[in-house]
């Protein structure tokens, strides 16, 4: 199946986003670059660091997931505007607030352009998020993804080289008009040459409607078990999890 990765900092040392990856096949340390700590025996105690966002925005402790949403979600393909390639302008409601996140993480996580990544980050974040990450950590996820698939951190991409996370089920926990604590399921694919090595991946999102827009204002929520809950998309599994579908 896949481990838990749940780290504080990149290899750089730089602040990066905050979230859970839960990888197998070897893909771990592609997006390990960007979790948070989890506590574990392999995590050092970090001494004298204010709080990060994700502590001072998650307030949810709630860790049973809802009932009362679609079991099968269908997605706003669009929203109404363009940034970078990535939509934002989803509409205010639960499927807008869903349709965000995954608009977002795709698009951001498997970003391996770091202007590109500054752009998205500049527009997918919370007020009070980006008032902790400057520009050069908002870059710091495309960088480290790239060096952890062997890319250089200046200069294009070579061919049949790629990076691609996809989301196919979800769950919430706990959401109202405004705010809406998503966990997302799907799959994350690094193409060495050409040839795919995927694994699943699950990530929790705080969606906060801000300025006209959802905004993600946090990551891990609750005092889930994270791991407990890592099946392979669409399967059977997720299915008797609580995983609900995605669709388009």
């Amino acid at each position: 199946m896949g481990r838990n990765h749940f780290l504080d900092r990149s290899r750089r040392g730089r602040f990066t986003v905050p979230v859970i990856a839960l990888l197998a096949l070897g893909l771990a340390g592609v997006l390990s670059v960007v979790a948070l700590r989890s506590g574990g025996e392999d995590a050092p105690a970090a001494e004298n660091e204010s709080p990060t966002p994700t502590e001072s925005s998650a307030e949810s402790n709630s860790v049973v997931p809802d009932e009362d949403v679609p079991e099968v979600l269908v997605l706003d393909t669009v929203g109404t505007e363009l940034v970078s390639g990535m939509w934002t302008g989803f509409d205010h409601d639960l499927t807008g607030a869903i349709s965000a996140g995954v608009e977002y993480w795709s698009a951001y996580s498997a970003n391996l352009d770091p202007s590109r990544g500054e752009a998205l980050g500049a527009v997918i974040y919370s007020e009070s998020m980006l008032a902790e990450l400057d520009a050069e950590a908002l870059r710091a996820m495309a960088l480290d993804s790239r060096d952890e698939i062997g890319v250089p951190a200046e200069g294009e991409v070579p061919e049949g080289t790629d990076l691609n996370v996809a989301f196919s089920n979800y769950q919430t926990y706990g959401h109202s008009e405004d705010r809406v604590n998503v966990l997302l399921l799907g799959e994350a694919t690094v193409y060495d040459d050409g040839v795919p090595q995927t694994s699943p991946v699950l990530y929790p999102l705080v969606m906060v409607w801000e300025g006209g827009d959802w905004k993600i204002d946090g990551f891990p929520f609750g005092d889930l078990d994270y791991e407990a809950l890592l099946a392979d998309p669409g399967s059977l599994e997720a299915t008797e999890l609580g995983w609900f579908r995605l669709t388009r």
